[in-house]
């Protein structure tokens, strides 16, 4: 689901809790929010891509880079944080394509163009063959990712739900892209 679409089954009461990311949640009326975890940012590019070369990617090379997000109808939060984490660099990032409903489409776009984007590290496992994620250095602001827990409607379950999430999100944090060839597993 995306977070257009969880915020709307969670006003009709519809869902007992939500895994959101940070800045969603004022969407959102009488939650309580646990930090789930919080994932950096990495460039995906194709294995041609030039900047597929680099190990690390500095984040002012993105200046004038046509790069390729999560459309604004489904991820209206994409383009102002890409553009936030960016500002102090001096990187007006240039959304050439802001089209994809979701990742599969994005991916399949990038490959075809040669494009790159700018996601998080949660992505890596599910990277088709052809694409890599480099890191950032210095590293740019993460994503923090929020279990919204609806106070109108406690849930016991939802509520081990959250924690388990967390516990297993801090269980499995590790270093995830820092080798030069990290593709998909």
């Amino acid at each position: 689901m995306t977070p257009k679409e969880i915020c709307e089954r969670a006003a009709k009461g519809l869902i007992d809790v939500a895994i959101i990311p940070r800045g969603v949640e004022s969407r959102l009326r009488g939650v309580e929010l646990i930090e789930i975890t919080r994932l950096d940012p990495v460039l995906v590019v194709p294995k041609g891509h030039r900047l597929a070369r680099l190990s690390k990617i500095p984040p002012r090379i993105l200046q004038n880079v046509h790069l390729y997000g999560l459309g604004r109808r489904d991820f209206p939060e994409y383009a102002p944080r890409l553009r936030a984490i960016l500002k102090p660099y001096g990187v007006v990032p240039v959304l050439v394509s802001q089209t994809s409903d979701g990742t599969a489409s994005l991916f399949a776009k990038m490959i075809a163009d040669n494009g790159a984007a700018v996601l998080t590290e949660g992505v890596v496992d599910s990277l088709p063959a052809s694409l890599v994620a480099r890191p950032f250095r210095p590293a740019l602001p993460p994503l923090v990712i929020l279990a919204a827990l609806f106070v109108s409607r406690p849930s016991l379950n939802a509520e081990g739900f959250a924690r388990q999430l967390k516990e297993e999100a801090e269980r499995r944090k590790k270093p995830r892209v820092t080798k030069p060839d990290v593709t998909h597993r």
